[in-house]
């Protein structure tokens, strides 16, 4: 696909990309907040687990739908540093409130993850559009 047409089809899908992310947090949040979910524990790269990979992942994929909804040209570092901060807060409100699930407990190396996740989706995300941006102006 063209850079051309790629950034027509982003574009295109804003509403789109809205209802994803409010979905996928929604998801999130409802995941969880289940009960004594099963979580793998399996160790990868040394105290590494791989429900830390899921975490990392899970909150990627937020940030990159949020940034792909809220599409401007790109984001200056500000901007991504203020909207890093909110997606933290709302993963250590996710976590927190962990706590008061039974079986759940709040994790910080959750929370790093997360917020690591966050950060590189806003940063992927936003690099991927500069790229489109540039390749489309030429």
């Amino acid at each position: 696909m063209k850079s051309n047409s790629l950034n027509q089809f982003i574009n295109s899908r804003q509403k789109l990309f809205k209802y994803l992310f409010w979905c996928w947090l929604i998801l999130l949040l409802i995941a969880s907040s289940i009960p004594n979910i099963p979580v793998p524990d399996k160790k990868i790269i040394g105290p590494l687990q791989s429900d830390y990979f899921i975490h990392f992942f899970e909150y990627f994929v937020l940030a990159l739908l949020f940034v792909l909804w809220k599409k401007t040209t790109t984001y200056k570092p500000v901007s991504l540093g203020i909207i890093w901060l909110i997606g933290s807060a709302i993963a250590s409100l996710d976590e927190v409130h962990q706590l008061w699930i039974p079986e759940r407990t709040f994790n910080p190396i959750d929370l790093v993850f997360n917020s690591i996740g966050i950060l590189s989706g806003l940063i992927l995300t936003n690099l991927m559009l500069i790229n489109i941006s540039t390749s489309t102006d030429n």
